[in-house]
């Protein structure tokens, strides 16, 4: 509406003979026109490059190796007490249906977890190497997550060093036994190997406990998202079951939907009554922790496409006018034996001058944006070379299918008609 007014105003005050005596008199307004359109082709730039960045860190996240298998796994969260369960009598559920679970055709692995991968939750721990001062940095630097023997099969992790959980790992003593990951073994006892050495809490003094013992190493994993450094986590062994809700995982050769009506009959031989709370396979996890790549890249792919096409337009019509205003001149020239190609050639110079600049101005916006968007991107650099680059191609694009139009005009004037309609 803003573009309209000026063009508006003056087409109302426009003398009518004026134009029909000299085409020339139009083309003086072609400047105000052309910079309009290089604003709307340098938005247009900006805003695709940014879109085509965030589609590519979208993609990179979806296929990064989370450390985890998504695509074998259903996760089914329960929580007892929502029946009036005691402790003990959660405890021998999660027992009885683990068991069950893992008895099902077509179950490759079964484990329980009390905290679920990709939720956006977790507990954290200020945690120290036995002996070593914790300082006020060192403020919840670890994940924790208590964890059934078999929960590292199940998720598609691998124990890399010492041994996985048993059925005869119960924490009654001290030191109690953990496996931890990598990071929090490079962190804790960089350059040396973890298996036996000790950790825990702080103690009155400040020096951390000897509490914990390291008997493995599993490997990295994403925790709370794909977005999150994967952060120093421990793993501690349930044996006797779960005292309150829980996340039973389910790792399948199968599509992991085909486990969901088998594993919620387990559930109802053992208490009709009680539901599931959530059921999702790992991979709906997973996507649904990319809610917000997901959104900003729908939202700028969405603006980009308005933005490219109310630049075509905005060509569209400055060519238009450009031919419809230099209708004479066109004439002229082919009188004097220019043939189409010299004028698809004329006007081919004047768009790739209004996309060149305009293309120029964007790149200038986005160098001033670069700083905000960098912080929405994932593994990808803010200049990246094939996101610009394919933006330009396809503003050519754009411009080309915009410019066919006109250009199509221009080569089929008449040179007699143009010269006897002045």
């Amino acid at each position: 509406m803003l573009f309209a007014l000026s063009p508006a105003l003056r087409g109302a005050r426009a003398d009518v003979a004026g134009p029909l005596r000299a085409g020339r008199a139009a083309t003086r307004r072609l400047l105000p026109r052309n910079l309009i359109v290089m604003a709307q082709v340098a938005v247009c730039t900006l805003i695709l490059i940014g879109a085509a960045l965030l589609i590519e860190t979208l993609e990179r996240m979806r296929s990064m190796n989370a450390g985890f298998d998504r695509d074998h796994v259903v996760t089914f969260t329960i929580d007892p007490s929502l029946r009036g369960y005691k402790a003990e009598e959660s405890r021998a559920l999660s027992k009885a249906l683990l068991e069950k679970a893992g008895a099902l055709p077509g179950v490759a692995a079964a484990g329980i977890a009390s905290r679920a991968l990709m939720r956006g939750t977790g507990v954290k721990a200020t945690l120290g190497a036995a002996g070593t001062r914790i300082k006020a940095a060192d403020f919840l630097n670890s994940s924790l997550n208590d964890v059934t023997p078999g929960y590292f099969e199940t998720m598609g992790m691998h124990v890399l060093a010492g041994r996985d959980f048993n059925w005869f790992d119960r924490n009654r003593t001290t030191p109690r036994k953990a496996i931890v990951n990598q990071a929090f073994a490079r962190r804790f006892f960089p350059g040396r190997n973890p298996i036996g050495e000790r950790f825990g809490y702080a103690a009155p003094g400040g020096a951390a406990r000897a509490d914990n013992e390291i008997i493995g190493v599993v490997n990295d994993a994403k925790y709370r998202s794909l977005r999150e450094p994967i952060p120093a986590t421990v793993y501690s062994p349930v044996i006797d079951g779960f005292d309150a809700g829980f996340i039973l995982n389910v790792r399948t050769g199968r599509r992991p939907e085909a486990m969901i009506a088998p594993v919620r009959e387990v559930l109802r031989s053992l208490d009709p009554e009680l539901p599931f709370i959530e059921v999702r396979t790992l991979h709906e996890e997973v996507e649904a922790s990319l809610w917000q790549e997901r959104l900003l890249a729908a939202l700028s792919t969405i603006f980009g496409g308005m933005a490219a096409l109310l630049a075509s337009i905005g060509l569209y019509g400055a060519l238009d006018y450009a031919v419809k205003s230099r209708t004479r001149e066109i004439g002229l020239r082919m009188a004097l034996g220019a043939n189409p190609a010299a004028i698809v050639g004329l006007l081919s110079r004047e768009t790739l001058l209004l996309i060149g600049c305009g293309f120029a101005l964007g790149l200038g916006g986005y160098a001033a944006a670069a700083v905000w968007i960098r912080r929405v991107l994932y593994d990808i650099r803010s200049w990246e070379p094939t996101a610009i680059v394919s933006v330009l191609l396809l503003i050519a694009l754009v411009a080309a299918i915009a410019a066919t139009p006109a250009t199509y005009r221009a080569v089929r004037v008449d040179p007699a008609s143009a010269l006897r309609a002045e």
